[in-house]
C-alpha cells in the first residue's frame, strides 16, 4: 500500500540503466566471456576489482545484472512513477565525443528516461563543445553533465576522479562555466570533506545551475566505513557537524540545490550498526535518516529538494517501496505543496522535463 496520501505524482530524478551484455561497461568483457556462470564471474569480478570498490558497492551484482526500464517499473509498484533522469553510469569511451553514445542508447530504449545526464571531462577544453554538441544532437532529452568528482585520500575509498582537487583547476572551472553558458546543469558528486570546495565553485561560477548528488556523501555519517570512518558515537557526531556546516553554507547560493538520494550506499555506514536487521523496514530506515533528511530540506527548502532512489546502488540495502514508505513518512505532517515539490516539482523545474 501507498503511503502518498496526496497522491502526488513522483518522478525519480537518479538512477542508473545498465546492460553489460550490450554496451561497453568496464565490466562488458568479462560478462560476455563469463555471464553464463554467474559464480565464476563473482570470483573473477572480486579478483579484477580493487577491495575499496567491492566496499563501496557492495555487491557484484551491480556490476555484472543490467538494470533496464522495465526492472526498474517492477521495483517501484505499488508507487507509480511518472519518468525518471538517468545520471551517467560507466560508459566506456574510446575518444571523448563516445561519452554521447549513452545519451542516443538512452533515447532509443522502449522506456526512455524523461531526463539525461550525461558524461564530459569539463577539464577537457580542447573537446568539451564537440562533446555537449554530440549529446544535445543525441536526444532532445539531454538535460546536463555529471563529471564525478569524488574523491578520498584514504586507501579504503574508492575514488570517482585522480584528483581530489579537480574542482579547483581552472580548466575544470572554464568547463563549468561553460555549461551554465548553454543552458545545461551540472550533477556534482563529491564527498562531503570537499563540500568547501565544491561551495568555493558555485560562488565563483553562479551562472551554472547545480544539483548536490546524494546530499553530499558523508562518509561513515551513519555507522563504520572502510575502519576508519565512523567508528564511534562521537567520531559520527563530528561527521555530522561538519557536514552541516558545509551544508549551511552550500545553502546560500541559491542556484545550488539536492537530492534527498544516496543514503543506504555502504559508504554511509548503517548496515554495520548492531540494529541494522535484514530486511530493513519502513520504520527502521526513518529511524537512520529521518532527522538527516530533515535537516537538508530545513537548510535549503522543499523548493530546491527532490527525492530520488538512486538505484540500482541503494537496491542493495533497501528495496523502493520502503524507501519511498520511508520517505513519505519523514515528510507526513508537511503540507502538500511541499509533498509536490519534493517528490515531482523541484525535479521537473531543475531539470526542465516535460511529457
Amino acid at each position: 500500500m501507498s503511503l502518498n496520501k496526496y497522491n502526488v505524482e513522483i518522478i525519480d530524478p537518479h538512477i542508473h540503466y545498465w546492460n553489460p551484455y550490450t554496451t561497453p561497461r568496464s565490466v562488458t568483457p568479462a560478462v560476455k566471456l563469463f555471464g553464463r556462470f554467474p559464480r565464476l564471474l563473482d570470483r573473477i569480478i572480486r579478483m579484477a576489482q580493487p577491495q575499496e570498490t567491492i566496499d563501496y558497492f557492495g555487491n557484484t551484482t551491480l556490476f555484472t545484472n543490467s538494470y533496464l526500464p522495465p526492472v526498474h517499473l517492477d521495483n517501484t509498484a505499488p508507487y507509480r512513477v511518472t519518468g525518471v533522469v538517468h545520471v551517467q553510469a560507466d560508459w566506456q569511451a574510446k575518444e571523448p565525443v563516445d561519452f554521447a553514445n549513452e545519451t542516443a542508447w538512452l533515447d532509443s530504449l522502449d522506456r526512455p528516461p524523461m531526463g539525461i545526464v550525461g558524461e564530459a571531462r569539463l577539464n577537457d577544453v580542447a573537446n568539451l563543445e564537440a562533446v555537449l554538441d554530440a549529446h544535445e544532437a543525441a536526444s532532445p532529452r539531454f538535460r546536463g553533465i555529471r563529471d564525478m568528482l569524488a574523491y578520498h585520500p584514504s586507501k579504503g575509498i574508492h575514488n570517482f576522479n585522480e584528483r581530489e582537487e579537480m574542482m579547483t583547476t581552472d580548466p575544470f572551472r572554464q568547463g563549468f562555466a561553460r555549461l551554465g553558458q548553454r543552458g545545461l546543469s551540472y550533477d556534482a558528486f563529491v564527498f562531503s570533506h570537499q563540500l568547501p570546495m565544491l561551495c568555493d565553485l558555485v560562488e565563483s561560477v553562479p551562472k551554472t545551475a547545480v544539483v548536490l548528488n546524494h546530499v553530499g556523501s558523508p562518509i561513515g555519517l551513519g555507522g563504520p566505513f572502510a575502519n576508519e570512518f565512523g567508528l564511534t558515537p562521537p567520531d559520527r557526531l563530528k561527521i555530522e557537524k561538519e557536514w552541516h556546516k558545509n551544508m549551511k553554507r552550500l545553502a546560500q547560493s541559491s542556484h545550488v540545490y539536492v537530492k534527498l538520494s544516496g543514503l543506504f550506499m555502504h559508504i554511509l555506514g548503517w548496515h554495520h550498526l548492531k540494529e541494522w536487521q535484514t530486511p530493513i523496514t519502513a520504520t527502521q530506515a526513518v529511524s537512520f535518516i529521518g532527522e538527516h533528511i530533515q535537516f537538508v530540506i530545513d537548510t535549503f527548502g522543499p523548493e530546491r529538494c527532490m527525492f530520488a532512489s538512486n538505484f540500482p546502488p541503494d537496491l542493495v540495502l533497501i528495496d523502493f517501496p520502503t524507501l519511498y514508505d520511508a520517505y513519505f513518512t519523514i515528510v507526513a505532517d508537511m503540507d502538500q505543496a511541499t509533498h509536490e515539490a519534493l517528490f515531482a516539482k523541484t525535479a521537473r523545474r531543475f531539470y526542465r522535463l516535460t511529457d
